[in-house]
């Protein structure tokens, strides 16, 4: 399983945007003029528009356990892969996505997941909103043994009910007029010629991590109940805005685009055991990131994406973190517009 830190993925985002330079000669001038507001895109907004597509998106859990010498543990759930489709027209999407019967990882080893994602998005002129919940079910460790210094019946240390919610608002605002959302996505729109535009990145949201059988780190807990080693419930809430910056290289019918944002949020974060509750104020680091490359022609779009969260709750001698990844293969037909009638 992947154990990506936060540096290391600002510094392939940093090669993925040297794998793209524009053409600095005839657009340098344009480029960086944030200014201009002539239109770098095509809107497809009156053409009917249908996508279908296959992927998984998936969580891995990271605690850092600062007593009794156990270090750090990781998790994973056993998420499948997933089919989408979707219709869009007048830039509305109507969408259905459901599971496919197919495990990523061996159930014998790592148990099976239930989850549940649902998304919608938006915009209101420049701004763009999208709000989106996120819910899994069954979790495995990876390392259990090498942290732990029990002989264990199982290797992983499967937990059907171990479980994790998250729900997000997040909103965008480009500052560049001539830069659309849509156009970066690349279904109901796509990009004329290279483009890049700062922007502002507002979250509002928080997660939830819960036993309902067990504590959370069971197979770890000390024996000092008060201690929060012994917590069945661990959660934050994030409010704040980080800033960003989005590049499209467009060339020819190859488009690929990479958003990137990184900065503090505010942070409410709380755990509870069987005998207290306690909550915390604070910062935490917030990633903004999303990949875009593909083909695009004007009747058609065949694009890989990526998109990658990540979150960190640091209470006394435990040490949280969260990386979320969401993967998809998708295409879609682009119907010919209808003439519009003129009126008499």
């Amino acid at each position: 399983m992947l154990r990506v830190p936060t540096g290391r993925i600002l510094q392939i985002c940093f090669f993925l945007l040297l794998l793209f330079p524009p053409e600095l000669k005839a657009q340098e001038s344009k480029l960086f003029d944030f200014k201009d507001s002539s239109i770098h895109y095509n809107l497809y907004k009156r053409r009917w528009i249908i996508d279908i597509g296959t992927g998984f998106n998936s969580t891995h859990l990271s605690y850092n356990l600062k007593y009794d010498g156990h270090g750090k543990v990781n998790m994973i759930p056993n998420t499948p892969f997933v089919f989408q489709a979707g219709v869009h027209y007048l830039g509305v999407r109507l969408g259905l996505t459901f599971k496919l019967p197919v495990n990523t990882l061996n159930p014998k080893l790592y148990g099976k997941s239930n989850y549940l994602n649902l998304d919608l998005g938006f915009a209101i002129k420049r701004i763009n909103f999208a709000v989106d919940i996120n819910y899994f079910k069954g979790f495995a460790y990876l390392n259990q043994q090498a942290a732990d210094t029990v002989d264990l019946t199982e290797k992983h240390g499967i937990h059907p009910d171990y479980t994790t919610a998250t729900v997000g608002l997040h909103v965008r605002y480009f500052f560049r007029k001539g830069f659309h959302y849509k156009a970066f996505q690349g279904k109901v729109a796509d990009y004329k010629r290279s483009s890049l535009s700062p922007y502002i990145y507002g979250y509002l949201g928080g997660i939830g991590i819960s036993n309902e059988k067990n504590y959370l780190l069971s197979d770890f807990q000390r024996t000092v109940s008060e201690d929060n080693s012994n917590m069945n419930r661990l959660g934050s809430f994030e409010l704040g805005a980080i800033p960003g910056l989005a590049y499209v290289y467009k060339k020819d019918w190859f488009q690929g685009g990479i958003l990137a944002g990184f900065g503090p949020l505010l942070q409410v974060k709380s755990y509870k055991t069987p005998d207290n509750s306690r909550g915390f104020l604070g910062l935490s680091t917030r990633t903004d990131l999303m990949l875009v490359l593909g083909v695009q022609k004007t009747k058609w779009f065949l694009n890989l994406s990526g998109e990658f969260q990540f979150r960190r709750i640091n209470i006394k001698n435990i040490n949280f973190q969260q990386y979320y990844f969401d993967v998809r293969l998708s295409g879609g037909y682009r119907f010919k517009e209808k003439a519009r009638k003129k009126k008499k």
